[in-house]
């Protein structure tokens, strides 16, 4: 088995063609963070509570896959102690259909997947991304929401965060040293009013949502906050502008994986698009900026430990000056199986790796906070860990 290798692009098509594209190419990889690591082994009896953080799982089946089943084994580890956070787009492509419709089977069995993978565990929490929503702009879009939310309680093991299509935020707190305060960011882009029916949600305003976060973050005490929601406010891969030289020659496997159809010079359109905020799911958009910023001005005197999401299909831990957090964890490699786009060089990132993996935080009873990086690997890949003190 060879050694893990992460490359934004095949080093060779890197020097015959970056030259050409210039900074439109993201030909290196991010090197690792300049925190302290530690290797040092920390017995079971020194920590409180531990966190599992795995985003954008939604296209898995049951069985087989290599990052479900390692989060299987972490959790048996330590279930009576360990919350497992999903991080949105829990069923792809457009969230949980209705009973009887012809993608219900599938839908429901990739959602149950992941229950499963982390059965056992003290909690179980799920938040909506993008595709949970079904992204129709219509009330079909909080209906799917609360259907999953419903199916998820059916279960008996796990939960949705925040509910219904509400926008949080919702706080769980876990032990005595650590709160998880979750939002649901795709309410703030979806760009339609909720249906009458949601007027039923504690917030329902931008201004509602800010002031319980504030309070959420202000009544925290000693303990250390996670901030969760689906989308991050920078990463190190398309949704934050970073492309490489096949996004740029072959912009059709945008669309589908196997359309390797060359566009030299034309394809550069849609990536030169996206970078420019085209589409609101990236970080460029307006809409996104104005989240980020209406977030950042509540979250940033607080400096919470860490905001967490998905979305990427990558593993990445930035400072967290985008936000207002002291650290920004993106954990969206969350199954084998993802298309992944190029490693970018983002400058507040401390680490940045295409995956597939999770992250797991750990709660020591002195106060500490440690964070580990889990890829289990593959066929070609040994498996990794990385691991960082945080505090």
């Amino acid at each position: 088995m060879r050694r893990r290798r992460v490359l934004a692009v095949p080093a060779l098509l890197c020097g015959l063609v970056g030259a050409g594209l210039g900074s439109l190419a993201s030909c290196r990889t991010v090197p690792p963070a300049q925190i302290a690591a530690s290797t040092a082994a920390v017995g079971d009896a020194q920590i409180e509570s531990t966190v599992i953080l795995i985003g954008d799982a939604g296209a898995a089946d049951a069985g087989g896959d290599p990052v479900l089943a390692a989060l299987a084994v972490t959790v048996a580890e330590a279930s009576g102690r360990t919350t497992v956070v999903f991080l949105g787009d829990n069923i792809y492509p457009n969230g949980l259909p209705r009973v009887g419709d012809a993608g219900w089977p599938a839908s429901e069995r990739r959602l149950l997947a992941q229950v499963d993978a982390a059965r056992g565990a003290a909690r179980v929490v799920f938040l909506p991304g993008n595709h949970d929503w079904t992204q129709t702009g219509h009330a079909s879009d909080w209906d799917a929401v609360r259907r999953q939310g419903d199916r998820l309680a059916a279960t008996g093991a796990a939960v949705l965060r925040p509910q219904g299509g509400c926008p949080g935020p919702e706080i769980v707190d876990i032990g005595d040293g650590l709160r998880l305060v979750a939002i649901d960011t795709e309410w703030w882009l979806h760009g339609r009013p909720a249906p009458a029916a949601d007027l039923r949600c504690a917030a329902t305003t931008a201004d509602e949502v800010t002031a319980q976060l504030d309070a959420a973050l202000a009544t925290a005490g000693v303990r250390h906050v996670i901030v969760a929601g689906h989308h991050p406010p920078v990463s190190a891969g398309p949704h934050g502008g970073h492309f490489d030289v096949i996004d740029h020659l072959f912009p059709l496997r945008a669309v589908k994986p196997w359309l390797w159809i060359p566009l030299p010079l034309v394809g550069s359109a849609y990536p030169l698009a996206r970078q420019a905020g085209a589409i609101v799911q990236d970080q460029s958009h307006p809409v996104n900026r104005r989240m980020v910023a209406t977030l950042r001005a509540v979250i940033a005197p607080h400096a919470p430990l860490l905001f967490a999401a998905g979305h990427e299909h990558q593993l990445g831990l930035f400072t967290g000056a985008s936000i207002g957090a002291r650290y920004v964890a993106v954990s969206g490699a969350g199954i084998r199986g993802h298309k992944r786009g190029a490693v970018g060089r983002e400058r507040d990132a401390l680490f940045a790796d295409r995956g597939p993996g999770f992250m797991r935080v750990d709660v020591l009873r002195d106060g500490r906070v440690r964070l580990t990086v889990v890829m289990p690997g593959d066929a070609t890949t040994e498996p990794a860990q990385r691991t960082w003190w945080l505090s």
